[in-house]
């Protein structure tokens, strides 16, 4: 039964729609489908030829909208946007009207596994499906993938010369779109020629995801268009003819490798690519050149990503990214990348490379000898035009294995061959050379070159327009071998021909100079560029917007007016540099920005710079700037004066239509800042800029002055006013220099006058006085001072030395310091007080002086007799006290007391003995009455208390008192009672005492009337504190008259003073008691052992302290009085020096400057140790033993 045919359609429909089996024609194993009996009007797809969005003809061939050839006899034409007949539909590239757009079969056949002929008609591939022969296109074939679809075709698809396969899908979505899956067997193309056929028809894609493998190409025939998929070729050989062209999607082809056979990923007669993503792999050989990215009679991309890479080749060149008669980019992205090997493989080769639009990135292969980024047939450079776009090309290196290991040109020709022709009109190039162990290739020009004569010699090249930046490579091993930027590769002096207009050209070098008179353009070489302007030429407009280098720097020369127009931008970077030449000018009506620096002597105008740009101040107007002070005169400390600068710019001149105008004078400055600064004669040089002045910059007003006021002090003396102008670069042009003027200016101190009073016109030792210094300022109305310090004196002369007092602050007029007379320094007589007034930053110093009389202090004495009134011969007076107090009651602390018997006319009989003045009081005790001093009847008992000849110098006083001597009663008879009075019939054990130990009962018998008492029926009364015979009195407690006595002896015993360092505080401390010892140790300061021994009896040592962990040891008690009147605290005795002639050991005092510790040893090689580290020895301070 005959399929229906769809009219409109055209397409013949015969029983046979589908051969598959054993190839045999009409095996009804083919699912064929009728889109019903109405006529669908059928619309063209887009053609090939260069549509309204830009997609580019492809030459030679003329292809209908579905992929097919228009003068193929079997030729049909997609039905457009009706979906009605069919649920089956598919999508395909519009390319007159630009769009995607929706199509239906009218009958399709669904592809099986063993669907391998593919003849004229639909065919939907559903599902998963594998081919596991290879699949023949024997007529216009359109394949559908539905979406989810993958097909496999495990031995490839041969579309022979004549035939065609189109390929759609249905989604839009690539994650849903079905896949195709093409492997080639044999020497046959994954999808294109066969083993037997080399040659291929047409391959159509417009979408899906294709993955083609096989030996003879990836993808390979008379034409391949892929539409919004994605596909991957990979094949062994071009066929020899055929079409490749791509609208979208992605293509993935990659040559197989072969030990014979050149392989492509992509290889026809015309390959042309409109958009989507290509990636095309050659394929490597061993024993040819390897296989080409991409290899066609022609070579067009006008959008989409393409990525070409050229297989490696270990044995010939590598082979080309892009490898073309004629390739034209002129739009989307291209990369191509020659392969790298034995001989680095091209990245972009044709006899005619044209470059309008997109971003081409060419890269030559590395190897024995380096291929070029973009090059020519032969090696040697072809024909480059570059009108637009971005093109990067990089040669490629040569450092390895056998050959010239040179490097190739960026543009131009490989290793050892010349550069072709290049003509740059527009768009922005770089190129570099490729490296070389012995030579390195141009940018742009020849390649590397080594002893050949031709070889790598520069080409001829033309820049009209665009940004072109080329370098040449190194000669790695070859130092002296440079490659040009452009002109011929290292160790070549033939660089061909330069030429440039209205170009912007950064070269490492240019080879030729020939020509350099009619360069128009600007010119970078090396670091140094220039504008370049042929015959008269006076003026460049720059045509786009340019960015300096970096390190490097323009020169506009004199004579030459660089213009920037509207809407463009120059940006100096940051180390890049515009020198506006002497005699040049540089207008700018567009936007000069960056962060690098103008400099120069030229003129600016327009527009001033923005960003962070220096201008150096050859390019800006001069300013003069002139300070004054009111008042002019000296001024004098405290007062407020101001400060004016006035700042003017020279007159300019302006231009009129029929002459050049000139203000007169010069005009102020309208903006701007002043900083004011001083320099003192004392502090600075005149150079200096000394002391800002001002917290923030002073703002220049509208009539160009800047004013400051403010408050001058003593500091100044004679100063130097500096004001320093800075001009305000955010304004317009002009930018205006900086500029700075002085003047200078004597400030003088107010003068003072001190006087002083004191509280007394004399004192006595250890009372105190006040002392006031009254300072004013001199002038007409005496001004008090409230500001500074005085310095008070004791007999300073004519106001040097003598002893500091203390330091007061001036406050209303008045410094005060209370003075206690109480060290050395106060003998007796009359003493001078000088105040020394320090001064301020406003006043001057002065200083006045008083007098004040030290007198001796008077004393009184009174004495007291215990028992008082009688005695009787034979016994003794238990004690005798001299009470001396000064006329004010306080207790005298220094002198002794003679205790004499019946003075007459002054002068002494006999003298019972003396006695230390100890806190207010002498006593004698023990004094025997008997003898032939002591007569029955009235004696007198004097006190004589006989001052002090040293501080605190106590007069001499004295006091009397009676006693009357009385005889004893007489002897009793003897009593018949047997009993007795209160006796000790038995001593104690102990009878021999250390300075204050208790007394000690044990073993003692004290009776009454021959009767035992016991311990509580009587009291024991012993004093231990002195040494030698020393009663101890026992006393019936029920009878106090009832006493007896007994005597015990009081020894001197030797005392261990510990000696202990506070490691927190620095302070060295000494200490006789065994709880204070061990306690300190157990808080943590460290024992230093025994320091010396001394006595629990004899000469005191005082212990002081000081608040903040200093103590003193001292004997002297005017040394301890003074420390005390002086804030320290008496802390009592420490130990005692022994008095009996044994400590004849010298303890040494040292002191600290900075620590303020003293510190006693007994070693005079530590006491030597320390006067090297600065410690001041004080003497001896006692003896141990």
């Amino acid at each position: 039964m005959l399929a229906a045919v769809c009219l409109s359609c055209m397409v013949p429909v015969s029983p046979a729609a589908a051969v598959e089996g054993n190839d045999t024609a009409g095996t009804p194993d083919t699912s064929v489908h009728r889109n019903g009996d109405t006529d669908v009007t059928g619309q063209h797809a887009p053609s090939a030829s260069t549509d309204e969005n830009g997609a580019d003809d492809a030459p030679d061939a003329t292809v209908d909208g579905d992929g097919i050839a228009a003068d193929e006899p079997n030729a049909d034409t997609p039905p457009a946007d009706d979906t009605s007949k069919t649920s089956v539909t598919y999508r395909y590239y519009d390319t007159e009207n630009g769009e995607w757009k929706t199509g239906q079969p009218d009958t399709y056949t669904t592809v099986t596994s063993s669907t391998r002929t593919w003849s004229n008609g639909w065919y939907v591939a559903e599902g998963n499906v594998t081919i596991d022969d290879r699949v023949t296109v024997s007529g216009s074939v359109h394949l559908i993938l539905k979406d989810g679809a993958t097909l496999d075709a495990n031995k490839g698809i041969t579309v022979e010369s004549g035939k065609s396969l189109t390929i759609y899908v249905q989604s839009e979505n690539p994650d849903n779109q079905g896949a195709l899956n093409a492997t080639g067997s044999g020497q046959g193309a994954g999808i294109g020629g066969s083993s037997e056929k080399k040659t291929a028809g047409a391959i159509t894609i417009h979408g899906g995801s294709v993955t083609a493998r096989g030996d003879q190409a990836g993808i390979g025939g008379v034409a391949a268009t892929t539409n919004n998929g994605t596909d991957d070729a990979k094949g062994t050989k071009a066929a020899e003819d055929g079409a490749v062209i791509v609208y979208g999607g992605k293509v993935n082809a990659t040559g197989e490798s072969s030990h014979y056979e050149r392989s492509a990923g992509i290889a026809g007669d015309a390959i042309t690519v409109h958009g989507g993503t290509i990636v095309a792999t050659g394929g490597k050989s061993t024993n040819r050149t390897g296989g080409d990215g991409i290899n066609g009679g022609t070579v067009a991309v006008s959008g989409g990503n393409v990525t070409a890479t050229g297989g490696q080749s270990s044995f010939f060149t590598s082979g080309a990214g892009i490898n073309g008669g004629t390739v034209t980019v002129t739009g989307g992205n291209v990369t191509a990348m020659g392969g790298s090997n034995d001989y680095g493989g091209v990245g972009i080769n044709g006899n005619t490379v044209t470059v309008t639009g997109g971003t081409v990135t060419a890269t030559g292969g590395s190897g024995a000898s380096g291929g070029a980024g973009i090059g020519g047939p032969t090696g040697a450079g072809g024909k480059v035009i570059i009108t637009g776009g971005t093109v990067t090309a990089t040669g490629g290196n040569g450092e390895w294995g056998i050959g010239d290991k040179c490097g190739a040109a960026g543009i131009g020709g490989v290793s050892g061959k010349p550069g072709g022709t290049v003509t740059i009109n527009g768009g922005v190039v770089i190129a570099k050379g490729g490296n070389g162990s012995n030579g390195g290739g141009a940018g742009i020009g020849g390649g590397g070159n080594v002893g050949s004569k031709n070889g790598g010699a520069g080409g001829t090249v033309t820049i009209t327009g665009g940004t072109v930046t080329a370098s040449g490579g190194t000669a790695i091993d070859a130092k002296d071998k440079h490659a040009s930027g452009i002109g011929a590769g290292s160790d070549n002096s033939s660089h061909g021909s330069f030429a440039v207009e209205n170009g912007v050209v950064d070269a490492s070098s240019i080879g030729d100079q020939n020509n350099k008179a009619e360069w128009n353009g600007i010119v970078f070489e090396g670091s140094d560029g220039q504008i370049y302007l042929s015959g008269d030429g006076t003026s460049f407009t720059l045509q786009q917007d340019l960015s300096i280098p970096a390190g490097k720097t323009l020169t506009v020369p004199e004579g030459v007016t660089l213009t920037i127009p509207k809407d463009v931008t120059l940006t100096i970077p940051e180390n890049g540099k515009l020198v506006v030449s002497q005699g040049a000018a540089l207008e700018n009506n567009g936007t000069i920005t960056g962060k690098g620096t103008l400099d120069g002597q030229g003129e600016l105008t327009g527009n001033a710079p923005s960003g962070s740009i220096t201008m150096s101040d050859g390019l800006r107007k001069e300013t003069t700037i002139t300070v004054s002070v009111t008042p002019s005169e000296s001024v004098t400390a405290g007062s407020e004066i101001t400060i004016t600068a006035t700042v003017t710019q020279a007159a300019q001149e302006s231009q009129t239509s029929t002459s050049t105008m000139t203000q007169a004078g010069a005009m102020p400055v309208a903006s701007g800042t002043v900083d004011f600064y001083r320099v003192s004669a004392v502090d600075g040089q005149s150079s200096d800029l000394g002391t800002k002045l001002n917290k923030e910059p002073v703002v220049v007003d509208k009539n160009g002055k800047a004013e400051l006021k403010v408050t001058v002090d003593g500091t100044w003396s004679e100063s130097t006013i500096k004001a320093v102008y800075s001009a305000d670069d955010s304004d317009g042009l002009p930018w205006l220099k900086s500029s700075t003027d002085e003047i200078k200016l004597t400030v003088d101190l107010v003068k003072t006058e001190t006087a002083v009073t004191i509280s007394a016109s004399s004192v006595t030792i250890g009372s105190a006085a006040t002392v006031t210094a009254k300072v004013t300022a001199q002038g007409d109305s005496a001004m008090q001072v409230s500001a500074g310090t005085v310095e008070f004196l004791l007999d300073a002369v004519e106001g040097e030395g003598g002893v500091s007092l203390g330091l007061a602050t001036v406050s209303s007029g008045k410094a005060t310091l209370d003075v206690v007379v109480f060290d050395e320094h106060w003998i007796l007589g009359k003493h001078t007080i000088t105040a020394k007034y320090s001064g301020t930053t406003t006043y001057a110093a002065s200083e006045g002086m008083a007098s004040l009389t030290v007198t001796s202090t008077p004393s009184n004495t009174t004495i007291a007799i215990d028992p008082p009134g009688s005695v009787t011969f034979g016994a003794s007076i238990k004690a005798i006290t001299a009470t001396v107090v000064t006329d004010k009651g306080t207790s005298v602390t220094d002198g002794k007391v003679t205790f004499l018997l019946d003075v007459k006319d002054g002068k002494p009989s006999v003298q019972l003995g003396e006695a230390e003045v100890k806190n207010g009081a002498a006593v004698l005790e023990n004094i025997d009455i008997s003898g032939d001093n002591w007569k029955l009847g009235e004696h007198a008992i004097t006190a004589k208390y006989s001052g002090s000849e040293q501080s605190p110098w106590y007069e001499p006083s004295e006091d009397s008192a009676e006693v009357t001597v009385i005889a004893p009663a007489p002897t009793p008879s003897p009593s018949p009672s047997p009993y007795m009075g209160l006796t000790v019939s038995s001593k104690p054990n102990k009878v021999e005492y250390r300075i204050g130990e208790a007394f000690d009962g044990t073993g003692m018998v004290v009776k009454y009337r021959n009767h035992v008492l016991g311990p509580d029926q009587y009291t024991v009364a012993l004093d231990t504190s002195v040494p030698g015979k020393v009663k101890a009195f026992v006393t019936l407690d029920s009878d106090p008259s009832q006493t007896t006595s007994f005597e015990v002896t009081v020894v001197v015993s030797d005392v261990q003073v510990h000696r202990l360092y506070n490691r927190w505080g620095g302070e060295h401390f000494y200490t006789a008691g065994e709880t204070e010892y061990r306690a300190l140790v157990k808080a943590g300061w460290r024992d230093e052992g025994v320091a010396f021994t001394m006595a629990d009896y004899g000469t005191p040592v005082y212990r002081l302290y000081l608040k903040g962990g200093k103590h003193l040891f001292t004997t002297s008690r005017r040394e301890r009085d003074a420390l005390k009147a002086a804030g320290w605290r008496y802390e009592g005795v420490a130990f005692h020096v022994r008095d009996d002639g044994t400590a004849k050991s010298p303890v040494h005092r040292l002191y600290s400057p900075w620590s303020g510790d003293h510190l006693l040893t007994t070693s005079t090689s530590e006491r030597g140790v320390l006067v090297l580290f600065g410690w001041r020895y004080e003497g001896v301070a006692f003896q141990a033993k």
